[in-house]
């Protein structure tokens, strides 16, 4: 799920997805994800959630790339893993 102020989206893996504009809906009450009018809310919440997803994965990269050099400058060299 990701949230703003203004709109709610829920991704769900077997059935629609969910978005909600919570300033004309605040209860939530009807789904938006088809219509077009929301379509770039749509793709910046979508956007939003998958670089949340990937910081993790980024950040636990650069933290190995850093360990390879600090490595390969004590040791002369890193082999790939």
């Amino acid at each position: 799920m990701c949230r703003t102020t203004t709109h709610k989206y829920v991704k769900r893996l077997y059935e629609q997805d969910e978005l909600y504009d919570l300033a004309a809906d605040p209860l939530e009450e009807t789904n938006v994800v088809d219509d077009p009018a929301y379509s770039d809310i749509l793709v910046s919440l979508k956007e939003r959630m998958l670089r949340w997803y990937m910081e993790p994965a980024t950040s636990s990269l650069a933290k190995q790339t850093h360990v390879d050099a600090s490595r390969a400058q004590t040791h002369g060299s890193v082999r790939p893993h």
